[in-house]
């Protein structure tokens, strides 16, 4: 075969200023199984190095669902083919590292959906057909949605009238839904947006010609087939469009054939129309030669142009023997370069792919008698960025979310590894308070993949990242996007104080309750504990790992402490980041209870809060409270938005009267000025009171 090259494209309908070389061609093959090849996937992480895997029908006796894997000078490593009277329309990748091939399967009169699914060694997972009874029913496409479910559009005809279907269906081939828009519409290519929103494209008829048009739909997988936006293009003639790609909300290439816009209508060209998810045409060309050409696939290319390379063929001359075509156009549609493989026989190319070097990968069909398989690579493409970014690389040390104590920190990176021969690459190491980065402090240029940073920075939540360049100024950022460290500076707790019961204070009760201020740590996202600890007789023990402010105790039977003795004690203080104590600022004395001489408290006959003294108050005041019978009791202070302040009783209290003070804090803090309520329940009793605190 004779291979053409071309800075502009054969015939112009509309003609192109821009220009440029195309990439050579270095491997051209025809394969010896006769059949049409479809689909083709070039990717590293899913196929063996330095190989091609390709999908499309095997026509050798009966038509098959065929899957190779080719080195890319076209040997063989693999092939297969599976069912009987099958035809293979196109190839996708699922996310479980299988290649999905969908098309259909003739069968006893009718036309069925068939799915089957290979790993990347080609071995056969899964073998499917379904579809309705008196339906015939085409696949063209099918995209994963999410893991294990698969949307599929194509074809399906009734009594010779065809609509566009639409399905929700699992790895296996079950129906979960189904939707059929019509008439006269059928799906070519699937794009979802998320796993949210599913785009459509394909044909219509246009009426009242009954002229085929480009078709654009959108639905959504919540509302599943819920016709949410339809918009079509085309002219007075027959459009037939064969692939579609939607780069984001503003823009999507459609391609396909014409006539309407063709030389004349009894031929078809190139129709390419460039949209938005709005649908306005934002612009359309049209190539063409003598007879009929047709763009059977698009390929966006990641370069800095933000081109395409289309895949198809055009016409020769005036035989009608249409020859492969590649050709690529930028983002406005100028046409870039074009390579047209030329003979007497004929050809067509269905897909193209790509891989990171920028070169290209081609398949379809030749005819010299019989169809048969045909591959094309070509070198790096000229109209590609020269020079590459570094590859992406992880942030390594500190880990995210740790916590650290240390005046040096050091940071450590992955090395980005560039892919250009000779290249270098130095980085910068960005941190900033925001995850935004708007302003962060920059340290670089660094050589290497660490730094160690000295600071005494204390209580603050660091975010960082790393970004890599190479000499050309082309960037990465680390993979990580960013990592988030808190930056301590050890800390124990602030100081606090014992509150009840009092110094000295003579116990007229075997249950008593401890009470002490909330001990504030400083420290970000440190978490503080308490132990009780008494010391009576030369002998000490305490009650440990206490997280509230107050605990209830009852003496009468304690072990070591007993009746009439004077007991010290005092509360400590524990915080973890790192592990610190801190004491209490006083050690008090209490004198324990003595059944012989402490006073029985007289037996209440109502339940409810007595005085509060003094009210309105600065400093603290105290509150008497009466419990009519043995119940758990709550004695809590609220604010007058109804917000909890402070817990001053939650204990279990035997008929009697009682006192508590509140020395005006809340965790700790001193309160604010104002209203505050005190409430006393007991079981379904409730009583209250107001206060009133003066600063």
């Amino acid at each position: 075969m004779r291979i053409r090259h071309s800075g502009m494209l054969f015939i112009f309908v509309v003609w192109s200023a821009v220009a440029a070389m195309p990439p050579e061609v270095i491997i051209e093959h025809e394969f010896s199984e006769r059949g049409t090849l479809v689909s083709v996937l070039i990717d590293d992480a899913f196929s063996p190095s330095e190989s091609v895997t390709m999908a499309g029908t095997s026509t050798f006796g009966v038509s098959r669902y065929f899957l190779q894997n080719v080195s890319f000078d076209g040997t063989v490593n693999w092939s297969h083919a599976w069912g009987n009277s099958d035809r293979c329309y196109s190839m996708a990748r699922a996310s479980d590292s299988t290649a999905l091939l969908i098309g259909w399967n003739f069968s006893q009169g009718e036309v069925d959906y068939r799915i089957m699914h290979a790993d990347w060694e080609g071995a056969l997972h899964g073998n499917n057909s379904f579809g309705e009874t008196l339906t015939d029913e085409y696949g063209h496409a099918i995209q994963e949605l999410v893991p294990d479910s698969f949307v599929v559009t194509g074809l399906r005809r009734i009594e010779g009238v065809s609509d566009l279907s639409l399905l929700l269906i699992d790895i296996d081939g079950e129906v979960y839904r189904e939707w059929s828009y019509g008439p006269a519409r059928s799906g070519s290519v699937i794009e979802p947006q998320g796993d949210s929103l599913i785009w459509v494209y394909g044909v219509t008829d246009s009426l009242p010609e009954a002229k085929q048009d480009f078709l654009m739909l959108r639905t959504s997988a919540s509302e599943f087939g819920a016709e949410l936006f339809t918009r079509s293009f085309g002219g007075a003639e027959d459009e037939i469009l064969y692939d579609a790609v939607r780069i984001d909300s503003s823009l999507t290439i459609l391609v396909g054939s014409t006539r309407s816009f063709s030389a004349a209508p009894a031929q078809t060209d190139i129709w390419v129309v460039a949209t938005n998810d709005n649908g306005d045409s934002l612009w359309s060309r049209s190539w063409g030669g003598s007879r009929d050409d047709a763009a059977l696939s698009v390929l966006a290319v990641a370069d800095n142009d933000s081109g395409f390379v289309i895949a198809g063929y055009r016409s020769v001359d005036s035989s009608g023997v249409h020859n492969a075509l590649l050709m690529k156009i930028n983002q406005d549609g100028d046409s870039l370069w074009s390579i047209v493989v030329e003979d007497t026989i004929r050809s067509e190319f269905n897909d193209v792919a790509v891989d990171s070097s920028y070169r290209y990968y081609a398949v379809g069909v030749s005819q010299p008698a019989a169809e048969y398989g045909f591959y094309l690579m070509t070198d790096p493409d000229p109209a590609a960025p020269i020079e590459h970014p570094p590859n992406p690389f992880a942030l390594l040390t500190p880990a995210a979310d740790d916590t650290l104590f240390e005046g040096n920190i050091v940071f450590t990176w992955e090395e980005a590894v560039d892919p250009d021969p000779g290249d270098q690459i130095v980085y910068a190491l960005l941190m900033d308070s925001d995850t935004l980065f708007e302003s962060p402090m920059a340290i670089g240029p660094l050589m290497n993949e660490t730094y160690t940073w000295i600071t005494d920075t204390d209580n603050v939540f660091i975010h960082w990242r790393v970004a890599a360049q190479d000499i050309a100024g082309n960037l990465t950022v680390c993979s990580d996007r960013h990592r988030t460290f808190l930056r301590v500076f050890p800390d124990s707790t602030l100081p606090f104080s014992l509150i009840a019961p009092e110094d000295d204070e003579v116990l007229t009760s075997p249950t008593a309750e401890f009470r002490w201020e909330r001990a504030v740590d400083t420290d970000l996202s440190d978490e503080v504990s308490y132990d009780l600890v008494f010391e009576v007789r030369d002998t000490s023990f305490a009650i440990v790992g206490l997280a509230d402010t107050f605990v209830t105790i009852d003496l009468l039977n304690n072990p070591i402490i007993m009746q009439s003795d004077t007991v010290q004690w005092h509360v400590v203080a524990n915080s973890y980041l790192p592990p610190m104590s801190l004491a209490s600022r006083e050690l008090w004395t209490f004198v324990n209870w003595n059944e012989a001489v402490s006073q029985i408290p007289e037996i209440a006959s109502s339940f409810g809060l007595g005085t509060v003294y003094p009210n309105p108050f600065n400093s603290s005041t105290t509150i008497t409270y009466d419990v009519d019978a043995i119940a758990d009791v709550r004695l809590d202070v609220f604010s007058i938005e109804g917000r909890l302040v402070e817990t001053l009783v939650a204990a279990e209290r035997w008929p009697g009267h009682y006192t508590a003070r509140w020395n005006g804090t809340s965790n700790g803090y001193a309160a604010g000025s104002g209203t505050y309520f005190v409430r006393l329940t007991a079981g379904s009793q409730v009583s209250t009171k107001k206060l009133i605190l003066l600063r």
